[in-house]
């Protein structure tokens, strides 16, 4: 597993099965249950690190950002400068209950967007002990095989080990519309641009 972490100098994408089996120490039949939970608690969930929640004191603060907060802002001492303290209390009156509203649907929404990733939280196929189990993607451990089916989104980093009439949706990562046919999983070579690694 130590050998797990190494950086390999060749691509994964062009280095043969075998080798990339071997080097994540792994089989075609997967990870047994117990090294995949070993693996999962030394290099951790596979999920992209998000950043802390901003606090409502934060959220406050973050209101204030806006130029046109900043003149409100100015005229509201202008005026209380020169003497018209009732249109300066009004002209900050109106920023603050602007900055409360802005952190009250701030607020809201981080919240239902959290409760869209939780409601929405994808699911691998893996072989584990030498059979199929669905578990949550964030579980997949190095050097699991992931099982794909048509339709399905790749929860990890993978190599293809075996594919039938593979084909792939890249047109978000290269531009083109249509995804390249691939007839079996071949070492390619490295220095061939993506779309001629077929």
């Amino acid at each position: 597993m130590a050998d797990a972490a190494r950086p390999v100098e060749t691509p994964w994408h062009a280095l043969p099965i075998e080798d990339v089996l071997s080097h994540m120490q792994s089989t075609p039949e997967g990870l047994s249950s117990v090294e995949a939970r070993a693996r999962m608690e030394h290099f951790g969930p596979n999920e992209l690190q998000t950043a802390p929640q901003a606090g409502l004191a934060l959220l406050f603060l973050k209101q204030f950002r806006s130029p046109l907060i900043f003149m409100l802002l100015a005229a509201s001492i202008i005026s209380g400068v020169s003497g018209h303290l009732l249109d300066a209390g009004v002209i900050l009156a109106v920023v603050v209950l602007n900055a409360i509203i802005g952190v009250i649907q701030e607020w809201r929404a981080e919240r239902a967007l959290e409760a869209l990733r939780r409601l929405g939280a994808p699911r691998a196929l893996v072989l584990r002990d030498g059979r199929t189990e669905v578990i949550p993607a964030h579980e997949v451990a190095p050097g699991d095989v992931l099982v794909l089916d048509s339709g399905e989104r790749v929860a990890a980093d993978a190599r293809v080990l075996e594919s039938i009439e593979l084909t792939v949706d890249e047109s978000a990562i290269t531009g083109y519309g249509c995804p390249p046919r691939s007839r079996r999983a071949k070492a390619m070579r490295w220095w061939w641009p993506p779309a001629c690694r077929q």
